[in-house]
């Protein structure tokens, strides 16, 4: 009997010790699951930091694309202010609000703010994959701000002596000042058959001596814009009356337009959809004897 109860009381322990045991091996191997798990995650998050997916990104070239001359590329992601000079200049892009930033996202391995100076670099690449020549002021608004002891109201002040230099040696067809609004995401979005589009707005200033040929200018992009996807556009805002700027610079040049493509809610990703119609808009504009 003294056996007998010996026997049950080893089973018994036998199975409790075997029941913790497993218990351990399981926990064991959902700690080391879950590290794979925050690995893969891990891995993930670089991956979106890797080179050629921010060239995807932000271009919508596919890195494995032989045709997509990724090593050019490569060197366009590691310097973004190489301008070309080389030949004569179509488009002239600047911001005269340069910090002037968009949603933030997680593709800052190489320190890349997403602002309107982004905006610029990937319409210019998109430009230049059309075989227009486009260049984008690298000057920092914020140093000439400060070396004048101006107050960020004064950039236009900043941007005119960026704009005035750049004209004494070169031509270009269009000049585009490149901002953002800071509007509502309802207001300044649109979604066309899923995918989210940051909308254009043109501003043009009545109050200076270029008025007509700039709002020609805006008018004639914005007309061309309704052929591709007129939803996007928010249209032209005409400014003027007491305590307005109305100028903003587009009295140096009859070529000048100020475009606002979406506002501080919007993602680049969504920018960059937007931009994708904006290069073909002004590629048809510069290829009609504009």
């Amino acid at each position: 009997m003294k056996n007998k109860m010996n026997l049950i009381i080893l089973l018994f322990l036998s199975i409790i010790i075997t029941s913790l045991l497993l218990k351990i091996r399981l926990n064991k191997d959902l700690i080391i699951n879950e590290s794979f798990n925050k690995m893969d995650q891990y891995l993930n998050i670089n991956k979106i930091f890797h080179k050629d997916f921010l060239i995807n990104y932000a271009l919508n070239i596919n890195p494995s694309d032989e045709d997509s001359n990724i090593n050019y590329l490569g060197e366009y992601i590691k310097d973004f202010g190489y301008n070309d000079l080389s030949s004569n200049i179509d488009v002239y892009i600047y911001n005269t609000h340069q910090t002037e930033s968009y949603s933030y996202h997680r593709i800052n391995e190489y320190n890349i703010n997403e602002t309107v100076l982004l905006a610029s670099y990937i319409l210019r690449e998109k430009l230049r994959l059309k075989n227009i020549n486009a260049y984008v002021e690298t000057t920092n608004i914020k140093e000439l701000l400060n070396i004048n002891n101006w107050q960020y109201k004064h950039s236009y002040n900043a941007s005119r002596i960026l704009i005035n230099e750049f004209l004494k040696n070169n031509n270009p067809k269009i000049i585009i000042d490149l901002h953002r609004d800071s509007g509502s995401f309802e207001k300044t979005t649109i979604n066309i058959d899923n995918v989210n589009y940051a909308k254009i707005m043109f501003v043009v200033g009545k109050k200076n001596q270029n008025y007509e040929s700039n709002y020609l200018i805006a008018n004639n992009l914005n007309e061309l814009i309704k052929t591709k996807k007129p939803s996007i556009s928010r249209g032209i805002l005409l400014k003027d009356g007491p305590n307005v700027n109305g100028i903003y610079n587009q009295d140096i040049n009859p070529n000048m337009v100020l475009i606002e493509i979406g506002g501080e809610y919007n993602t680049i990703s969504e920018v960059n959809n937007t931009l994708d119609i904006l290069s073909d808009v002004l590629y048809d504009y510069l290829n009609n004897g504009n």
